[in-house]
């Protein structure tokens, strides 16, 4: 009896170690599973993309994209085509009155002149001279009486008001004196421009670089005074003389007229003579002229030169005799 006890117990002591030490299938299960990767990390990780195929998708989504919106470019462009026609508009009957008034209005022979023919199909571009006559006094004659005697119209309302203050912003910048008081009234003017040409044009009068630098005009005056003072006329026309003279490829003096020229001897004259028709653009060298320069035109067999010549001289020692006179003045 004693050793079936014996053996009994021996049996259960190693039951249960056997089941202290070994796992359970339950447990080892449970191992097994966290051991494994899930199915959908394992997809994930396994699964290697079709780059040909996604390419190919990419490229197709960015020419959708790219006809989207040029399509959306074409409506916008045909939307503002459809309410330009809306938009205020100079009529045939007011252009050919402003050409009556050009032929009839008697002006001072210093004054520059505007075409007759100005906003007909194939005329020359108006320069900065032209437009300000042609908006300060022919504009002024004609069309303000016209659309003023229009007045519930409203397109026709939009191009007296926008003209009114252009032509007001416009006297007030080219005039020789400004009093400093009239500054704001500037800036507001500015203002309701700016607001007339954008509820009159739906948005389409979008801001020009020079309308937005005519903003900072009363900071300009307030430092350099009126800006008549500071124009640029006498450069441009300067300009319109020198691209006139043509080029041939030819040098500036031959050397056997080198020796002719009268003022070679005299280098601190800041003078030269050349042809007519340079090879060379730069007449004056940089170091002999301020901003100006005097050309006089000699016909051939001046000095004994059998072509045309120009003769040049630069304004340095002018404008530095100014500046000293002016020095003195102020001392």
């Amino acid at each position: 009896m004693n050793s079936l006890k014996r053996r009994q117990l021996g049996s259960s002591d190693i039951s249960s170690r056997n089941s202290s030490t070994e796992p359970s299938t339950s447990q080892f299960d449970e191992r097994s599973d966290k051991s494994k990767p899930s199915a959908s990390n394992s997809d994930a990780d396994t699964h290697t993309p079709n780059s040909d195929a996604e390419t190919i998708g990419s490229t197709g989504t960015v020419k959708a994209n790219t006809k989207t919106k040029r399509a959306q470019k074409q409506e916008l462009k045909e939307k503002l085509k459809a309410l330009s026609k809306l938009d205020p508009k100079i009529l045939p009957s007011e252009l050919e009155a402003v050409h009556r008034c050009i032929q009839l209005t008697r002006v001072p022979s210093w004054m520059t002149r505007v075409k007759s023919v100005v906003g007909f199909p194939g005329s020359n571009s108006l320069k900065a001279a032209e437009w300000l006559v042609l908006y300060s006094v022919y504009f002024s004659l004609t069309l303000i009486p016209i659309w003023k005697a229009s007045s519930g119209n409203p397109n026709r309302e939009a191009l007296l008001n926008s003209t009114v203050e252009l032509i007001n912003l416009t006297n007030f910048l080219t005039s020789r004196t400004v009093d400093p008081d009239d500054l704001d009234w500037f800036s507001k003017t500015m203002i309701n421009y700016r607001t007339v040409l954008a509820e009159g044009w739906k948005g389409q009068a979008t801001c020009k670089p020079n309308l937005h630098i005519s903003q900072h005009y009363p900071e300009h005056i307030t430092r350099f005074g009126p800006p008549a003072s500071t124009a640029s006329w006498a450069h441009e026309r300067l300009n319109g003389t020198l691209g006139k003279i043509s080029t041939n490829n030819r040098t500036e003096l031959e050397d056997d007229d080198i020796g002719k020229d009268p003022y070679k001897t005299f280098p601190r004259l800041n003078c030269k003579l050349v042809y007519s028709s340079l090879v060379s653009s730069i007449v004056i060298e940089d170091n002999m002229v301020v901003s100006h320069a005097a050309l006089l035109t000699n016909p051939p067999g001046t000095f004994g030169i059998f072509r045309e010549t120009c003769s040049v001289v630069g304004l340095a020692s002018v404008v530095s005799l100014f500046l000293f006179l002016c020095l003195l003045y102020i001392d």
